[in-house]
């Protein structure tokens, strides 16, 4: 028996109700994917109003169309800092826990995404891409600490939903980060608004999180007795209560399986960012077309 009560034979029921303190730390997993994968697809799109030496008479942004033949290097900065942290975040997060760590990550992301506009100003191309590698190291938390999160908060009845629910926010905060890019860099204020957006967006979640993240459910004192038991039934065994399992890096390096994964991992990624990442270009340098044309025209149809 465990110290929360748990019999081993006799699992606890599903707690009543529609929604619990579960809920509360699966939106905020969510509310961070959304944002954080919204920070990394804007310059994406700005790139093109950044660069365009074409501008509104009415602008009140400056353009840099001498980055020009930076572009692609620009681009890719934000991966340096991305790829530097992520074993050493999960380790981090697996020892000292989620909450301090997670929040610090996305204020550091967040107040860099602000900083873009004002960098690129003062220091050029090169303090954009400084911006964006510091970005990119902040955000190498965020899939460590949603793995732990999950881990510790996701029940196994509804594990498969809570990450498919958690994961998607990768896809929507992109979906939604380009077109909105699209239609700020076309107003009068342009391109760096939408960095002070979704930064702000960044530090608004940073503050609901130490609002109302935990780490693991015996942190959390509003949780209910019979959802903290549904939550942790079968996620620790009587022998497992207290003890620490240390990573099996020798098997990890050692096993084929793994190479294996993670040949395929890096194809994809690098197909899927480099398709992400060159088609708001694409559109405009080949097809002629901007994404807030496409937004106009489809607004018109829809109307």
């Amino acid at each position: 028996m465990s110290e929360c009560g748990i019999g081993l034979d006799i699992p606890p029921k599903k707690p009543a109700g529609l929604f619990g303190a579960r809920h509360v730390q699966l939106m905020l997993m969510f509310g961070a994917t959304i944002s954080s994968f919204g920070m990394r697809a804007v310059l994406n799109v700005a790139i093109v109003a950044i660069i365009s030496p074409h501008t509104r008479e009415d602008a009140e942004f400056a353009t840099y169309p001498e980055w020009s033949e930076k572009k692609n290097i620009i681009l890719s900065s934000f991966f340096w800092g991305y790829i530097c942290f992520q074993v050493f975040a999960s380790q981090l997060a697996k020892n000292l826990g989620v909450k301090v760590i997670f929040a610090i990550a996305m204020s550091i992301a967040s107040i860099f995404t602000i900083l873009v506009p004002f960098f690129g100003e003062e220091l050029g191309y090169g303090g954009v891409m400084a911006c964006r590698v510091i970005q990119g190291a902040g955000q190498g938390f965020l899939l460590p600490c949603l793995h732990t999160l999950l881990s510790n908060w996701a029940p196994i009845a509804e594990r498969a939903k809570f990450g498919g629910l958690v994961y998607a926010g990768q896809a929507l905060g992109t979906v939604v980060a380009m077109p909105v890019t699209g239609a700020i860099a076309d107003t009068r204020l342009g391109w760096p608004v939408s960095f002070y957006l979704y930064g702000g967006l960044g530090i608004v979640w940073v503050l609901c999180w130490i609002a109302f993240g935990h780490n693991t459910p015996a942190d959390d004192k509003n949780i209910s007795t019979a959802e903290r038991k549904w939550i942790e039934y079968g996620l620790v065994q009587e022998d497992d209560v207290g003890q620490k399992h240390p990573t099996p890096w020798k098997s990890i390096f050692t096993s084929v399986p793994f190479y294996a994964i993670l040949a395929a991992h890096c194809g994809q990624n690098w197909g899927f960012w480099t398709l992400l990442t060159e088609t708001p270009t694409y559109m405009e340098k080949i097809l002629k077309f901007s994404i807030t044309k496409v937004i106009k025209i489809l607004e018109k149809k829809s109307t």
